[in-house]
């Protein structure tokens, strides 16, 4: 019996996933730098480091200090753009002082001239932002030699990602699209007289796919783990997913109906449009996580026999960035446990 609800990790497949996707990335000849905000661990991401990775992605300032500190954190990026307030100029400082070897992103004139400004004499490398389909952050290639020349001396390189593969079927076409607007904004920077170093694409659905032209590095991050929506939209396969939660029936109201332990507490309420429910219960084929409440998981069944209260069961996360965000600890499948110990850096 399990101590629910809880995240099981199988070690085999995690590790399995990392090998296989630093294989194909030395296959195509590009650096591979995990995003760890998919594990939020400092263990888990010197494992990527141990099996090639060329460096670490990470969301926040705060993630890469935590990197930093416990000795894996050498050369990271922080791949989402933010204001240089003190409290985040104060972790840039802490990073490089200790050596690091810092890419940020940036996206607007006025953050890239700030932070220009605040180290003349060199610092972090600023890597500018290219929207590529997603429409979230990034300029279009057009502007990218504006917010470039703001950069200064700082500036290293130009990055994007393309979520808006994630739908079904939607892969190949949002890799084409990260690759095209890299090549352009590079030659646009280029004939402006700069050179660009770092060409940074890809999210897990589009790693295999934006590998082509003038990219020379990828960022997946859900590879290591896996989740339902990955499943989903055919990214991976379901014997790629390293993570489950486990958890236990705790009320049977009606034959058509069971309740787990796993709320929204745990399972997040993350629900891509193209997947069916809250996570999806590979023991019971046909049965949907209708309703999430904070400790309760509303499940109707699908199965010919219906399950007994004190049963457990096994759940495969739709999105399990947030759910490794949500809780303190992961159990691996060697009976080792480890800390989430990048869990709440969040800025």
């Amino acid at each position: 019996m399990y101590d629910t609800p809880g995240v099981l990790v199988d070690v085999a497949v995690m590790d399995r996933n990392i090998q296989r996707a630093q294989t194909a990335a030395t296959a195509a000849g590009v650096r591979l730098r995990p995003h760890i905000k998919t594990h939020k661990s400092t263990v888990l991401a010197g494992m990527q480091l141990e099996a090639g990775a060329a460096g670490l992605t990470c969301a926040t300032l705060s993630e890469a200090v935590g990197l930093s500190d416990a000795g894996v954190g050498g050369d990271l990026f922080v791949a989402v753009p933010f204001y240089p307030s003190p409290s985040k100029l104060a972790r840039i400082d802490r990073l490089l002082e200790a050596g690091c070897d810092l890419a940020l992103a940036v996206d607007s004139l006025s953050v890239a001239g700030l932070l220009a400004i605040r180290y003349p004499n060199g610092g972090p490398r600023l890597i500018v932002e290219v929207d590529s389909g997603a429409h979230r952050t990034g300029v279009p290639p057009t502007e990218t030699v504006s917010v470039a020349s703001a950069c200064g001396d700082l500036f290293g390189g130009v990055f994007t990602h393309g979520g808006h593969g994630y739908p079904p079927g939607m892969a190949v076409a949002a890799g084409a699209d990260e690759v095209r607007v890299l090549a352009d904004a590079k030659d646009r920077i280029e004939a402006a007289g700069r050179r660009v170093t770092v060409i940074s694409a890809g999210s897990t659905p589009t790693a295999a796919h934006c590998v082509g032209g003038p990219v020379n590095e990828i960022r997946p991050g859900t590879y290591i783990f896996g989740d339902w929506q990955q499943v989903s939209n055919g990214s991976v396969t379901i014997a790629d997913v390293a993570v489950t939660v486990m958890a236990t029936v705790i009320s049977t109201p009606s034959a058509g109906r069971f309740v787990l332990d796993c709320g929204a507490k745990i399972l997040s309420k993350d629900q891509p449009a193209w997947v069916e429910g809250y996570g999806h219960l590979p023991e019971i084929p046909g049965a949907i996580i209708e309703r999430l409440y904070d400790n309760h998981a509303v499940v109707s069944t699908g199965g010919d026999r219906p399950p007994m209260v004190g049963e457990q069961f096994r759940v495969i996360p739709n999105h399990v960035c947030p759910v490794i965000n949500l809780v303190d600890q992961l159990l691996l499948s060697t009976g080792e446990v480890i800390s989430v110990d990048l869990r709440g850096h969040l800025s």
